[in-house]
């Protein structure tokens, strides 16, 4: 008995050595990278062991910074940085034999930030310069674009991203000298200064300095329509008489469904208006605002008002809205107005599209947008006309 017993144990060891053993993963592991900085798209040459069987690279702790890779060899990989905030330790996932293996690296890889290199043009405005591309890096989700970063109004422009390397930009009506930024889901880049001429007739607050038609059409939905006028006291020219505007007429015709249409009239509706903060030019326009004083002259049947009675506010005036549906197709709109300006005052016109003709005013964007604003009118003993455009 105890010989078999014997002769059994001896089986089963010899039966244990030829049974396989469990595969115990060897995890990757890094011992230096190069370079420790980079854009995106450049090459990151990972060094270390157990590189076998690789399976992922990923540059810091975001899910969506997995890299391309190649040259794989059991000590070496070449990652592709992604684009992104991609900054951090980069992660290796093995697999062999169906065991998961991970290696982290003990120093962290350092992703460029949104970063402008060039842009096509360093100073204009519209007619002659109408839009600026800026070329750069890490230009990710990219959801404004603002030219003179200190200005307040509408100096952000209408652009389009085109890819993350680039995007267009549309020169604003609000924009001012200084750098251009672009603001990105990851961080925001700025340019090299973009100059604007100076124009010494135009205040430096007025967000509005040249004519430029940025809604043509109305927006989808939008059914109705105002014109509209600014004046202010023009603090920048010589010291002399009072600044008085008188409007006779304001008015918006378009084309509707084909037609020549007089969509807004002042002298069939009223003229009504606001004073509004000055500088920052319309800043809080839904809630700071004072009424403003018209009077008639019924000689020259017109409106008439001093802006220099309150000279740290925009004269800002209108005619009534006008009403279209929204299955109308409105386009080859202009604004038109009969007014003389005199003293030290300045006029500009334009119109708004509107979300509908009974809606309070929430903000320009909200549901209101310019259709179009016209040169800045400058002061003339005579009676003006001006169409725009």
């Amino acid at each position: 008995m105890k010989a078999l017993k014997q002769h059994l144990a001896a089986a089963l060891a010899v039966i244990l050595l030829l049974l396989p053993t469990a595969v115990q993963a060897a995890d990757p592991a890094i011992s230096d990278f190069a370079p420790a900085s980079a854009d995106p798209g450049a090459t990151v040459t990972i060094n270390g062991t157990n590189f076998g069987g690789l399976k992922s690279i990923r540059f810091g702790p975001s899910s969506s910074c997995y890299a391309q890779y190649s040259g794989v060899t059991a000590t070496q990989a070449k990652a592709v940085v992604p684009v992104g905030n991609c900054s951090g330790q980069i992660t290796l996932h093995n697999l062999v034999s169906g065991v998961d293996g991970y290696g982290t690296s003990s120093s962290s890889f350092t992703s460029s930030p949104p970063r402008i290199d060039s842009m096509s043009a360093t100073s204009g405005q519209p007619p002659s310069v109408v839009s600026v591309t800026l070329t750069g890096v890490n230009l990710l989700g990219t959801a404004s674009v603002c030219f003179g970063v200190s200005a307040i109004g509408h100096n952000c422009a209408l652009f389009t991203s085109n890819g993350t390397t680039s995007v267009t930009a549309q020169i604003p009506t609000g924009a001012r000298t200084g750098p251009i930024a672009v603001n990105t889901s990851i961080g925001t880049a700025y340019s090299p200064t973009f100059a604007l001429p100076d124009d010494p007739k135009i205040p430096d607050e007025a967000w509005t300095r040249w004519a430029y038609v940025s809604a043509p059409t109305p927006p989808a939905g939008y059914t109705s329509a105002t014109p509209w006028g600014v004046a202010v006291f023009d603090t920048r020219s010589p010291a002399g008489s009072a600044g008085v505007v008188e409007v006779q007429n304001l008015k918006l015709t378009c084309d509707v469904n084909g037609v020549a249409t007089t969509l807004a009239d002042s002298a069939t509706s009223y003229l009504g208006g606001g004073l509004y903060e000055r500088d920052p030019w319309f800043a809080n326009a839904e809630s700071d605002n004072l009424p403003m004083p018209l009077a008639q002259n019924t000689s020259t049947a017109s409106w008439y008002f001093a802006p220099n009675t309150v000279s740290d506010r925009i004269w800002h005036f209108w005619a009534g809205r006008a009403n279209f549906s929204t299955s109308a197709s409105v386009s080859n709109c202009h604004v038109y107005g009969k007014m003389r300006a005199t003293g030290r005052a300045l006029v500009q016109l334009g119109w708004d599209w509107w979300s509908s003709s009974t809606s309070p005013d929430q903000g320009y964007g909200a549901n209101n947008v310019q259709g179009a604003q016209s040169p800045w009118i400058f002061v003339s003993p005579n009676w003006q006309e001006i169409t725009y455009p």
